[in-house]
């Protein structure tokens, strides 16, 4: 069991937890694209160098939190599998 967004109980599934691992790699697909847009080197002037980094420490933070997310999610799916695997 887990709590949704409300707080409403709800089963945990194969199918909610690959559900959530495909939102998390497109949340990390998303982030890694934006940040590929970034310039790769220095910008012409001081405080757009700011809002660059700015940006880029955002996406990889971004990245970094979903990966997280992914291997926790990934994790469960294999605990259910064997919970599933041991109570036949």
């Amino acid at each position: 069991m887990t709590t949704n967004q409300d707080g409403d109980l709800m089963d945990l599934t194969p199918e909610s937890i690959l559900s959530d691992i495909a939102g998390y790699q497109g949340r990390i697909d998303t982030a890694a694209a934006e940040l590929g847009k970034l310039p790769a080197g220095k910008v012409c002037c001081f405080r757009l160098q700011k809002v660059v980094d700015k940006k880029r420490r955002e996406f990889i933070s971004e990245i970094e939190h979903n990966a997280r997310l992914l291997r926790y999610a990934e994790e469960s799916l294999h605990g259910l599998e064997l919970i599933n695997e041991y109570s036949q």
